[in-house]
């Protein structure tokens, strides 16, 4: 009966000990949320997957970014010199945009008056197939 009981306790204070573990990781991770100062850019999703290899895939990309200080900021992908938009005296904003690629695009975030990279995103491209299979039905002659 002893040994039943000690069994117990034990489970029970270790179940408690990672309720415990978990809720100070959500307060600490709140809290580093909110006092850290540190520009950012999210996009999401952060994949696009299209059927085969070097195909395009099509995706709706929900951009979001936040920087410590207002300014003049503009949002450029890695596959057009031309920014996507500007925002003026802002620090934060959201963009989305149908966007297709067939290889990995990168997202910046520039200031607007010296093209400083302020915060930078990747999208990548990943496929269902990766490489045609030849047909199995070919004619040999010998």
């Amino acid at each position: 009966m002893t040994w039943i009981s000690s069994t117990l306790y034990a489970i029970c204070k270790g179940i408690s000990l990672v309720c415990l573990l978990s809720m100070n990781r959500h307060v600490w991770a709140d809290s580093t949320i909110s006092t850290t100062e540190k520009n950012q850019l999210l996009i999401e999703p952060n994949t696009c997957v299209s059927l085969h290899m070097n195909q395009a895939c099509f995706v709706n990309l929900k951009m979001r970014w936040r920087t410590t200080k207002p300014n003049n900021y503009c949002l450029y992908a890695s596959t057009q010199e031309s920014p996507l938009k500007c925002w003026v005296a802002s620090n934060q904003g959201i963009y989305t945009q149908q966007f297709t690629t067939d290889k990995t695009a990168y997202f910046y975030l520039k200031l607007q008056q010296n093209d400083l990279v302020i915060a930078e995103s990747e999208l990548k491209v990943s496929w269902v197939y990766k490489k045609q299979q030849k047909s199995r039905l070919t004619w040999r002659l010998f």
